[in-house]
């Protein structure tokens, strides 16, 4: 079997999100690819060369996001491009770390910390400039921002949810737009 660094970093994504950092283990994700150790060697020096791998994709995963959204010609438009990405799970890579599995390793790690939290700051930050220029006051618009911000990861991620939302993803949406007033 002929792996690439893109399996590794999908295999390390995949325990990240089951098993936690913890679960990121050399031997377990070559165990679970079906090779030799000596395989992932080949494409990464050490653990936390893959550990920053995956940390780089879920950062690059929120700046194509926000390129792909400002395709859209008018703010409204971009906002409804974000959702359809996030609610498709689009990414630019084969593989997804969830923004769960980030917020517990960030929990771990200082570091981490303060790489999610930039991320965030981030998202934040461009979902207000698409409420600023949909007339919105910059206080407002920040306040909308961090709701939609919120509500969308938490429906996203269902985090510490045993069960499965009973609204689907495109009237979870419709709703937000609504209380946000854009709909």
């Amino acid at each position: 079997m002929n792996l690439q660094p893109d399996d590794w970093i999908r295999a390390a994504q995949l325990a990240l999100r089951t098993q936690g950092l913890a679960g990121v283990r050399i031997e377990t994700l070559a165990r679970d690819l079906g090779v030799s150790k000596g395989s992932f060697y080949w494409h990464f020096p050490n653990r936390a060369a893959l550990l920053e791998a995956i940390v780089g994709q879920w950062e690059s995963k929120t700046a194509w996001l926000i390129a792909e959204s400002r395709q859209a010609s008018t703010a409204i438009e971009r906002i409804r491009r974000l959702l359809l990405l996030i609610g498709t799970r689009a990414s630019p890579s084969g593989g997804d770390v969830d923004d769960a599995a980030m917020f517990l390793w960030a929990r771990q790690d200082s570091q981490i910390a303060a790489r999610v939290k930039a991320i965030e700051q981030q998202r934040i930050a461009y979902l207000q400039e698409l409420f600023v220029a949909l007339g919105h006051a910059p206080t407002e618009a920040h306040l909308q921002a961090e709701f939609a911000y919120i509500a969308f990861v938490g429906y996203g991620e269902r985090l510490e949810r045993v069960g499965e939302a009973s609204i689907g993803f495109a009237d979870f949406c419709r709703l937000v737009l609504r209380l946000l007033d854009l709909e």
